[in-house]
């Protein structure tokens, strides 16, 4: 996996265990370096194709960043209204649905194992 992607779910997951909101502004500023996860990681994996690949590649990437930012919304807001509730197992613990988004981030690290 890229280090840059796992940059990116590393500086996620904190979000969900902070214990008050003040932790929130040094984690703010982790998570505005690791945004250049995805630029970083277009520029690596684009060096391992060729000229002529390159445009096919840019749009599979393009392809799968519209494709999970459309179901991630549904599936990790299905987690957050589970987890927030009061039947929730094991624990109520909104910030696992954060967790468990964060951990499965990067769908571009699958493309840098070529």
């Amino acid at each position: 996996m890229c280090p840059t992607t796992i940059m990116h779910q590393m500086s996620t997951w904190p979000y969900a265990v902070v214990p008050s909101g003040y932790y929130i502004y040094p984690l703010m500023l982790l998570r505005t370096i690791s945004m250049m996860a995805m630029p970083i990681s277009k520029g690596i994996i684009s060096k391992q194709y060729g000229e002529d690949q390159q445009g096919e590649l840019m749009g599979v990437l393009s392809g799968l960043k519209t494709i999970t930012g459309f179901f991630g919304p549904l599936i990790y807001g299905q987690l957050l209204s589970y987890f927030a509730s009061d039947n929730a197992w094991p624990s109520r613990n909104p910030g696992t649905s954060v967790v468990y988004a964060s951990s499965s981030s990067g769908d571009e690290g699958l493309l840098l194992a070529r």
